[in-house]
């Protein structure tokens, strides 16, 4: 858990900076064929990601590898962000810091990016259902929708969206009523002394 939290505030960060810097030299479009093309080639090599996270290669063996590998298919800031990246120790976030600068790109073309944590996995026609309900709400079509299944919530739905979260699950609204009915019988208790 620890490790997956450090990759994703790694993510965050990375992300953000280098989605800045590409903003700065004009190589926003650059990037992103990058990152689609890193994203497929981690797919394909699906132990990749795991020999980045591995404890027995040395700083220099990852940055090697990553540099052998990038070098004259992917633009010089993408290649010297991989690089600065894996003289860090931080190649193993790669895929959080793709999703970042992804998820910025996409503010950048105006998409908006919902999370929504569900009880129960949904069929494809009750996303299509949630999704055009969103997109009517916010009134744009241009939204990506991430689905979360936690059965923790019992039902209902948590939604997370610029920054803000709805969270109208069942597991919350019996913890409200729990502490309600906690409340009012400490102040019932305390008027008949």
């Amino acid at each position: 858990m620890i490790t997956s939290n450090l990759n994703y505030n790694v993510g965050e960060i990375y992300g953000e900076v280098l989605f800045v810097l590409a903003c700065e030299r004009g190589e926003v479009e650059t990037v992103k064929a990058d990152f689609d093309g890193i994203e497929k080639f981690i797919v394909f090599e699906g132990d990749f990601i795991a020999v980045l996270s591995s404890p027995y290669l040395s700083i220099n063996q990852k940055s090697k590898l990553v540099e052998n590998i990038f070098t004259g298919r992917v633009c010089e800031l993408t290649l010297n962000f991989l690089l600065t990246a894996g003289s860090h120790n931080r190649l193993s976030a790669l895929p959080n810091i793709i999703k970042k600068y992804n998820r910025l790109y996409r503010q950048s073309k105006g998409h908006k990016d919902i999370w929504m944590t569900v009880s129960h996995a949904l069929d494809s026609e009750e996303k299509e259902t949630v999704r055009a309900s969103l997109a009517a709400a916010l009134k744009t079509e241009n939204i990506t929708l991430e689905f979360n299944v936690e059965p923790e919530i019992l039902g209902g739905t948590i939604i997370r969206y610029a920054g803000k979260m709805i969270d109208n699950s069942v597991r919350t609204r019996l913890l409200r009523a729990v502490d309600t009915i906690i409340a009012q019988g400490r102040n019932s208790a305390g008027k008949s002394l």
